[in-house]
């Protein structure tokens, strides 16, 4: 009899940024997949409940220091799934609906107009689907950039917003792991990401049939706007981000 194969439980995101990183895990007889959002993979991966998960970069920033993999969710000048409506200029907003779902994109709304030093008061949004009152802007992260919920006139991309302020590219997500984590699990992770990188076509194709987004701004977003690997830009990144979290009180 074969010896069983050790399950690691792993916390996957069902976000089209992230299916690169979790669309070769999703059927291992390895992986016992937990999907769920950054902010309760990262607390499940506190209290000791998985192996590694796909943790956000606020997670990094404001508490967790386990990076296992140069693996991560990142972009340089423009995301697409980050944004921030709104029916006025960036310069006459006054109220900010923040998105429940994303504290790194609250994190960042919230540098942006400090920088800006432009005075908002920041709320949490309600309903994503009603009319922005006047002067007001709301965070939207996800799939759902892709057909916004709510009339608006004005949209910024807050990514390129950051490349525009600092010259820096944004990481949203990175691998994070429990203490001690098994060196098979990393290799684990890394072939899995190595299958996709070997046939990009097929993961194309998975895509196009589970979410509503036109083939080519697929193929655009893979290809042009995201990028999987840490570089020595996104380190800078990190440390920026991580040292502005803690100097604007931002670690809730």
């Amino acid at each position: 009899m074969e010896p069983v194969k050790r399950k690691y439980r792993l916390g996957l995101l069902g976000f089209l940024n992230a299916l690169p990183l979790v669309h070769r895990l999703r059927d291992r007889e390895e992986v016992e997949a937990v999907w769920d959002t950054p902010r309760p993979l990262t607390e499940m991966l506190k209290r000791g409940e998985l192996d590694a998960a796909i943790t956000s970069s606020y997670a990094y920033a404001a508490k967790l220091r386990s990076v296992i993999s140069d693996l991560c969710i990142a972009c340089e000048g423009r995301v697409v799934t980050v944004m921030l409506y709104a029916n006025c200029t960036l310069d006459e907003i006054q109220t900010v609906e923040e998105d429940p779902a994303s504290l790194t994109s609250n994190a960042l709304t919230r540098i942006i107009f400090d920088e800006r030093k432009q005075r908002v008061h920041f709320t949490p949004t309600l309903n994503y689907s009603t009319p922005l009152p006047a002067n007001t802007a709301r965070v939207l992260i996800g799939d759902a950039n892709f057909h916004p919920p709510m009339p608006y006139e004005q949209v910024f991309d807050l990514a390129a917003v950051i490349w525009e302020l600092y010259r820096l590219p944004c990481v949203f997500a990175l691998w994070q792991g429990k203490a001690g984590v098994d060196g098979k699990l990393v290799k684990l992770i890394e072939n899995a990401f190595a299958e996709v990188e070997e046939n990009w076509d097929s993961l194309y194709a998975f895509a196009e049939k589970e979410w509503d987004v036109p083939p080519p701004a697929i193929r655009d977003y893979f290809q042009n706007v995201l990028h999987y690997r840490l570089t020595d830009k996104d380190r800078e990144f990190l440390d920026f981000f991580r040292k502005k979290v803690h100097d604007l009180g931002l670690v809730w």
